[in-house]
C-alpha cells in the first residue's frame, strides 16, 4: 500500500515539509523594485534562474507589514508585471513571479528605467505635495524633444523623452529601423519617426508589420518583365498605382528562388531600372519599385519593347527561364517629325520577341489607348488586360497575376496547383496543395483548424495567442488578427499604440491662413497667430466673445 500525505515545498529550499521556517528578515522600512531583462539574449533556463534570485532577495523581506515589492519586465517593451504592495506574502509574490512570461526580444533597459520613475517616484512626490514639473515645458525651459524630471523636491531636470537619446537640449531620435535590425518583418518596410517607428508589410502581404503573411505564390518557373508608363498623360498620382499594381502582381511569384522581376520604364527615353534577378526578395524589389522617378513627358512604347528583346532575348541572353512581358500604358505610341530617338516600329520589335517564345500582355488604362496598338502588341485579344481608371489597377492584380501563373503552367505543361481556388474546387479557407506530381489536396490555410470543406477559423483573441500590446485590444479576422488601439487618435505600428500626428499627416481642420495646427496626445489643437485669439472651429476671435470652443484642451 503506498501512503501518500499532503506536503509544500518551502521557498528557498529544495525540501518537502509541511513546516518551512522563514530567513532572518532586514528590519528596514524598503521596497524593493525588480527590473527583470526578459530579451532573447537571456534564454528561457536562465530567465528561470533570474526569477528564482528576484524571489530569494525578496524573501529577506517582510512583505506582510514592513516592506513591498515590484517587479517591472522589460524587453521590447516594459510591464509593470507585479505593482507594489500587490502581493503581501512571500508565497504569492513567489508565485506571481513564476507566471511572469518570458518576451525573448529586445533589450529595452531604458523603457524599465523610465516605467520605474513613472509609477514610483513620480507618483510620490505629488502626493506628498513635492514640486513637480508642470505639463508646460516652457515653465521648465524644456524644448521638445525633452522633458521634465523630478531630480529632488526642490530641483527638476530636462530628460530626452523615450525614443531619443543624449543629454538634452542635445536629444538625437533613435532610428529603431537601424539599430534594431528584427523591429519589422523581412517582408515589410520599416519607417523611423522623431521618437518611435512603424512596420508596414509589403503590398500583396498581409499582417501588422511586425508579422507579415505571403500571398500563394506561383510555382511556375517565370521571369516577369514590366514595362512602366512614365509618360505625362499618367499625372503622378496614377503613376504610384502603377507601381502598386507592380509590386502586388511580383508578390505572388517567389523572388528569392524560382523566379525573377525586371522593370523598364519608359517616357521619351527607355531605361533598364530594375535589372532582371537584381532584386532577391519582395521588400527590396517592392522599395525599388517606390524609388524609380517620375519622367512626365512622352510615350515610347517601340523603345520599352527594344530595350526588353535587347535585355532579355537577344543572342547573348542565357537565361533560358520562359519569360512574361506585362506592358502598362494610358496612351498611344508618341510619334512626330524628328522625334529623338527616331522611332522603331512596333511591329518588327513584337516579331522579334515572339521568335523568342516570348509572351506579351498589355494592360490598357483608361479611354486613351487605341485598341488596335494594343492588339499589335499581344498574339490573342485574351492578353489585353483593359482597365477603366487606375483606380481599378489594384483590385485588378491579383486575377491578372493569376491569370499569368496558369498560362506559364499550361505552356509548361506543370501539373501543379493553379493560383485560383476554383480550378480546383478549393473553397475559401482552404487552398490547393501538391501531393504529388499529379494529384492535389484542399488543405485549411494558415489560421484556419479542420479538415476541408470543415475549416475553421481560428480566435486568436480568445485563445491569447496574439500579441497585441496593452494599449491596443485584439480583432479577430478570418485566418489571423488585427490590434486596434483602445484610445481614438492613436494607431498600431506592429508592437504598440503611438499618437497619430495630425499636423503632419494634414488630418486637421485648422484654417492655415490664421492658425497653426499643434499636435496632443491623441488629438491636435488650432493655435491662432493673432495673442489673445483663440479658434472657435470656424475661425480666430477675440478671448472676450462667447466662444464654443472645437478641438480645444482645458487646462485646470
Amino acid at each position: 500500500m503506498m501512503v501518500i500525505t499532503t506536503a509544500f515545498v518551502c521557498l528557498d529550499t529544495l525540501a518537502m515539509a509541511t513546516v518551512c521556517s522563514a530567513p532572518e528578515k532586514c528590519q528596514a522600512p524598503l521596497d524593493l523594485i525588480f527590473l527583470l531583462d526578459a530579451s532573447g539574449s537571456v534564454g528561457k533556463g536562465n530567465y528561470v534562474k533570474e526569477k528564482e534570485f528576484i524571489k530569494i532577495v525578496a524573501s529577506r523581506y517582510d512583505l506582510e507589514i514592513t516592506n513591498q515589492a515590484a517587479v517591472i519586465v522589460f524587453s521590447d517593451q516594459a510591464s509593470n508585471e507585479i505593482p507594489l504592495g500587490s502581493k503581501k506574502t512571500a508565497l504569492s509574490f513567489a508565485v506571481a513571479v513564476d507566471n511572469i512570461p518570458y518576451a525573448a526580444r529586445f533589450t529595452r533597459i531604458d523603457l524599465a528605467l523610465r516605467m520605474a520613475y513613472d509609477e514610483y517616484f513620480q507618483q510620490t512626490f505629488e502626493t506628498q505635495g513635492i514640486t513637480v514639473c508642470s505639463a508646460d515645458p516652457e515653465m521648465t525651459n524644456c524644448n521638445f524633444p525633452a522633458h521634465c524630471v523630478n531630480t529632488s523636491r526642490k530641483h527638476v531636470s530636462c530628460v530626452c523623452i523615450t525614443g531619443f537619446v543624449g543629454v538634452s537640449p542635445h536629444c538625437e531620435d533613435i532610428n529603431e529601423c537601424k539599430v534594431l535590425p528584427s523591429a519589422c518583418h523581412k517582408d515589410a518596410y520599416c519607417y523611423n519617426y522623431d521618437g518611435y517607428y512603424n512596420c508596414i508589410c509589403v503590398s500583396g502581404y498581409s499582417g501588422n508589420g511586425t508579422v507579415c503573411s505571403a500571398p500563394e505564390k506561383c510555382q511556375a518557373p517565370l521571369d516577369l518583365i514590366f514595362l512602366l508608363d512614365a509618360s505625362g498623360s499618367v499625372r503622378r498620382g496614377n503613376y504610384v498605382k502603377e507601381k502598386e499594381f507592380i509590386k502586388i502582381v511580383a508578390s505572388r511569384y517567389d523572388l528569392e528562388i524560382t523566379n525573377q522581376a525586371a522593370v523598364i520604364v519608359f517616357s521619351d527615353q527607355a531605361s533598364n531600372e530594375i535589372p532582371l534577378g537584381s532584386k532577391k526578395t519582395a521588400l527590396s524589389f517592392a522599395a525599388a519599385v517606390d524609388n524609380i522617378p517620375y519622367a512626365a513627358r512622352y510615350t515610347r512604347i517601340d523603345l520599352a519593347l527594344r530595350l526588353a528583346y535587347d535585355e532579355y532575348f537577344s543572342t547573348g541572353s542565357s537565361n533560358k527561364t520562359q519569360k512574361l512581358v506585362i506592358l502598362l500604358t494610358d496612351g498611344i505610341q508618341s510619334q512626330y517629325p524628328g522625334m529623338t530617338p527616331p522611332y522603331i516600329p512596333i511591329e518588327g520589335t513584337v516579331q522579334l520577341l515572339r521568335s523568342k517564345a516570348a509572351r506579351i500582355f498589355a494592360v490598357a488604362i483608361g479611354s486613351g489607348v487605341q485598341l488596335s496598338e494594343m492588339r499589335a502588341v499581344t498574339e490573342k485579344d485574351d492578353d489585353i488586360f483593359l482597365v477603366k481608371e487606375f483606380n481599378d489597377l489594384v483590385t485588378n492584380a491579383d486575377s491578372i497575376s493569376k491569370t499569368s501563373c496558369v498560362d506559364a503552367l499550361e505552356t509548361q505543361g506543370i501539373t501543379v496547383c493553379s493560383a485560383d481556388p476554383e480550378m480546383t474546387n478549393c473553397n475559401f479557407p482552404a487552398h490547393c496543395v501538391n501531393t504529388s506530381s499529379s494529384d492535389v489536396s484542399c488543405v485549411c490555410r494558415t489560421g484556419f483548424v479542420g479538415v476541408s470543406p470543415h475549416c475553421e477559423d481560428i480566435d486568436e483573441c480568445a485563445y491569447g495567442s496574439h500579441d497585441c500590446h496593452i494599449t491596443s485590444y485584439c480583432v479577430n479576422t478570418a485566418g489571423s488578427f488585427n490590434c486596434s488601439c483602445n484610445q481614438s487618435g492613436y494607431s498600431y505600428n506592429g508592437s504598440m499604440c503611438v499618437d497619430i500626428d495630425e499636423c503632419v499627416q494634414k488630418l486637421d481642420d485648422c484654417d492655415e491662413a490664421v492658425t497653426k495646427c499643434v499636435n496632443t496626445p491623441g488629438s491636435y489643437i488650432c493655435s491662432c497667430y493673432k495673442k489673445n485669439y483663440a479658434w472657435n472651429g470656424t475661425t480666430c476671435v477675440g478671448k472676450g466673445h462667447n466662444m464654443q470652443m472645437k478641438n480645444c484642451i482645458r487646462i485646470i
